[in-house]
């Protein structure tokens, strides 16, 4: 007798064997690809918080009679893609030695698209400091 006359019909049947796999897969592929498109874009409001931070420094570089507010304006104009409402803007003066400093910081709280996975929003931020004359 061999194995297979032995297992009921049942047993031996593989119709629909193809959708279960896909059943138990497919969470967690849809997972992974959320993942991704959620890392994409932290990245990328990263990138632009960086980039508007750098702006803002080059401009207060180029207009030394630029007040803060100016300075945040701009910083606020170059974070394309990004509310405003939800940028915090800091800009430092300070002197090392005779030279002296201007720093713009901006942070910004990201939070995922849906509530898929629960994740505690997370503060994003990019930096500059170039020096300054006066």
């Amino acid at each position: 007798m061999s194995p297979k006359s032995i297992l009921p019909k049942w047993l031996r049947c593989s119709k629909g064997a193809t959708a279960v796999e896909i059943a138990l897969l497919a969470p967690a592929i849809f997972l992974m690809i959320y993942g991704v498109i959620e890392t994409c874009r932290a990245l990328w409001i990263s990138n632009t918080l960086q980039r508007a931070a750098e702006s803002a420094t080059r401009y207060a570089v180029v207009n030394s009679s630029a007040t803060d507010a100016d300075i945040t304006t701009q910083a606020q104009t170059d974070a394309t893609g990004l509310n405003t409402d939800d940028l915090t803007v800091a800009i430092t003066h300070d002197t090392t030695g005779s030279v002296n400093f201007v720093t713009v910081e901006i942070t910004f709280d990201f939070s995922v698209m849906t509530g898929i996975v629960p994740i505690d929003d997370v503060t994003l931020s990019g930096r500059s400091r170039v020096p300054f004359n006066n």
